[in-house]
């Protein structure tokens, strides 16, 4: 669920392919068809709220790749949509109006640094640390410490 304006950019940054969908039905059909390097999408939009969609490419539904990065866009970002964002499972959160700079170094950080994912009772996404730390408590994830990420391609 990205506009055109945000195709554009991306475009403009070196991706070859963008697809625009306008709804997250389209969105997961899509997702189905092929794997997508990256998922933008609009937090909220007269289709839906972007919540939804994020939490179900996380749970894999539909038999969609759970580990495709999703960076989440909004005209008003505050702290309790980056919480909720973060909490869903998404990567990014981007404050609107988007530059190309904007675009290029989340893309990057995503692509090029990769975050581990991390499955829980309750959670499943993105390592939401940037930065290694010592923790000094009970190992609460399941199976292994951190389910290794993987492109989708």
């Amino acid at each position: 669920m990205m506009g055109q304006a945000t195709k554009d950019l991306l475009h403009f940054v070196g991706v070859k392919h963008a697809h625009m969908v306008r709804t997250e039905k389209d969105a997961m059909a899509s997702l189905m068809l092929m794997p997508w390097d990256v998922l933008f999408t609009t937090w909220n939009t007269d289709q839906g709220n972007a919540n939804q969609l994020v939490t179900r490419v996380r749970k894999g539904d539909f038999d969609i790749n759970r580990y495709t990065p999703i960076v989440v866009t909004s005209s008003a970002v505050t702290p309790s949509l980056l919480q909720a964002a973060r909490d869903a499972g998404a990567h990014e959160v981007l404050g609107k109006p988007l530059t190309g700079q904007m675009i290029k170094d989340k893309v990057g950080a995503i692509l090029l640094r990769p975050r581990s994912f991390v499955a829980s009772d309750e959670f499943f996404g993105p390592d939401r640390r940037r930065r290694e730390t010592e923790y000094k408590g009970p190992d609460r994830r399941l199976g292994r410490n951190r389910a290794k990420a993987s492109s989708g391609r």
